[in-house]
């Protein structure tokens, strides 16, 4: 069992140190993208399938992997990216009309404009990785739009095999391949008033990877049920619309981004220095898509292997606070220590634009506060906003900021958010993540 073991982690070893690519082969890709337009029509059902293979080397008792494939509603035609163990030659993705055999059926979902491009758009992979490219990051990538195999999350069986084999690969899994990411949109200024206030230093592009020194930097972690506008305080916290965001059923951050900046942070005597900061912004959940459960995984995951320590937990919501959404979130506060680290928690109840009265603002920061099982804690800081001077900073608060609205309209809004956001007591340790990031960083 361990030399056969060992021959499978040197073949991996070996897809690891390659650049993060599909390496299409075009030609092929072609002929495959004919077959799809013969043989799919947008509006068609689709199946995201799967099927138990054992693992096939001395040794290996009961061990089974999951192979996974996308299919037509009647599954008579299959696009897959290989299998796990057989020759090179046959891991390519493609499309066939071979038959699966016996095989479980995990998920349906409709064919839009949007799956067919991101079918055409994996056809002819070749760079075949059993923990970084395999068949469930293609066929998840399909349905959703999400690299991810949840065999490399967790207690997947993948991870328990490879990962202490991977070192600074661990960084790429559940990472998008290069060809598939997709182009930023212009970043634009949101508010001039904010830019000439020297708040906000320097903002860049979001990244997908971080170092060592960035772990140093001030971490702010964002989470929230998807639809419940993570997605644009961000932007306002960077006067700049640097992450997608959008009124959708389906989460728009497909993939954890870490935006790295740099604010001025006004000291208790009434200095100031400029402070290195990340903010990571989440995948939603809640969505029809993946189970609280699932995109827990991702997310612990991805900040493990980048972060050692986290300085604040934002969480957000939005509208009706639902059963399921209150589950998720407790299953986050559980895994980052609420009930050690309150004071490095905040909680926002979003798009409070749309409440009618101030009174019912304060009655829903109460209720979600409530559901959630969290404290409305005060705290007086050191103010960034006006001069080094003291003011006071609460755990839960709400937010509104309508489309199109003057800076004027959501100042006093955007204050508090920065304030909640920013503040930095240094009393109280840093939110630990893992002993294991810290090792691999």
């Amino acid at each position: 069992m361990g030399e056969a073991l060992s021959k499978m982690i040197d073949v991996e070893r070996t897809s690891w140190s390659k650049p993060h690519e599909l390496e299409i082969n075009q030609t092929y890709a072609a002929q495959q993208c004919e077959l799809i337009d013969r043989f799919f029509e947008v509006g068609d059902m689709l199946q995201l399938c799967s099927k138990l293979y054992p693992m096939e080397y001395p040794g290996a008792g009961d061990d089974k992997y999951q192979h996974w494939f996308i299919t037509n509603s009647e599954g008579s035609w299959v696009l897959e990216f290989g299998e796990f163990g057989r020759g090179p030659t046959d891991l390519i993705a493609g499309v066939h009309s071979n038959p699966r055999g016996e095989y479980t059926i995990e998920d349906t979902f409709v064919l839009t404009t949007a799956v067919l491009e991101r079918m055409k758009r994996v056809v002819g992979a070749t760079n075949y990785s059993v923990a970084l490219r395999n068949c469930e990051h293609m066929s998840r990538y399909i349905q959703s739009g999400c690299w991810v195999s949840f065999q490399m999350t967790g207690k997947g069986f993948f991870r328990k095999m490879y990962y202490k084999d991977m070192a600074a690969y661990t960084k790429m899994i559940n990472k998008l391949p290069l060809e598939l990411k997709e182009e930023g949109e212009e970043v634009k200024l949101l508010y001039q008033e904010n830019e000439s206030s020297g708040r906000i230093i320097f903002q860049v592009m979001p990244k997908t990877i971080l170092t060592l020194e960035d772990d140093n930097s001030y971490n702010i972690l964002f989470l929230g049920p998807t639809g419940s506008g993570k997605s644009t305080l961000i932007n306002l916290l960077c006067n700049r619309t640097v992450n997608k965001a959008a009124a959708s059923v389906h989460s728009v951050t497909r993939e954890l981004q870490y935006i790295q900046g740099k604010h001025r942070k006004v000291m208790e005597d009434g200095t100031s220095s400029v402070r290195r900061t990340n903010i990571i912004d989440t995948i939603g959940f809640c969505d029809s898509v993946f189970t609280p459960k699932q995109v827990l995984e991702v997310i612990k995951s991805s900040v493990k292997v980048n972060l050692c320590h986290i300085d604040k937990v934002v969480i957000v919501c939005s509208g009706r606070i639902e059963t399921h959404h209150v589950q998720a979130v407790r299953q986050f506060m559980k895994w980052l220590q609420y009930k050690n680290h309150r004071n490095q928690f905040i909680f926002i109840y979003n798009k409070a634009d749309h409440c009618d009265s101030e009174e019912q603002k304060v009655e829903n920061v109460a209720g979600m506060l409530e559901l959630l099982g969290a404290k409305q804690v005060t705290r007086t800081v050191t103010d960034d906003l006006e001069e080094g001077q003291e003011n006071q900073v609460k755990a839960g608060i709400s937010t509104g900021f309508p489309k199109k609205a003057s800076y004027e309209e959501i100042a006093e809004d955007y204050n508090k958010l920065w304030r909640a956001t920013t503040y930095d007591d240094k009393k109280y340790d840093r939110i630990k993540v893992s002993k294991e990031s810290c090792s691999i960083l």
